[in-house]
């Protein structure tokens, strides 16, 4: 039997860090903060694991404490980010040549002029993208602290944040 996931899909990828990028109220994004976003996006019932919840999260609180566990085992989180950053590596490469996007030192602007309008279209209406977890994603998440102790890689415990 053959089971697909959206994580392991390099295009699917594409297709969500284009859709991450233009819901957000910035026109640029920290690629680490962008891996996060990535990896809720996909798993947004492991918000409920960040502990605790950064201030920009606390107001979706108990909307996040509802989200339903999917049918399947989740591996370890640490293990399917790490997983995910090799396709999200492969992602940002296929966009940057495509030219939709643009990699800075730290940092991944969409150049939103460059997008086919087919592509703004489908996400817009994605039902996923018209969801409260997506929302929480892109409009609570991203404006959360990213560095430190309190920061949300420290939070979640996926990311390295002592050498910040």
């Amino acid at each position: 039997m053959l089971i697909y996931h959206p994580a392991s899909d390099a295009n699917h990828c594409c297709y969500r860090l284009v859709n991450i990028l233009r819901s957000i109220d910035s026109d640029t994004l920290s690629f680490s903060m962008l891996r996060l976003l990535d990896f809720y996006y996909l798993y947004p019932h492991l918000l409920k694991k960040i502990n605790p919840l950064p201030r920009p999260l606390n107001r979706r609180s108990s909307y996040i404490m509802k989200l339903v566990d999917p049918f399947e085992i989740t591996p370890s989180p640490q293990l399917l980010f790490h997983e995910l950053s090799l396709i999200q590596d492969s992602a940002v490469l296929s966009l940057t040549q495509k030219g939709l996007i643009q990699v800075g030192s730290d940092e991944v602007r969409l150049l939103i002029d460059n997008v086919p309008v087919e592509l703004i279209a489908f996400c817009e209406a994605d039902e996923f993208s018209r969801s409260v977890a997506f929302d929480i994603v892109t409009n609570y998440m991203s404006k959360s602290v990213l560095h430190g102790k309190n920061g949300l890689k420290a939070r979640s415990g996926l990311m390295e944040y002592r050498y910040d």
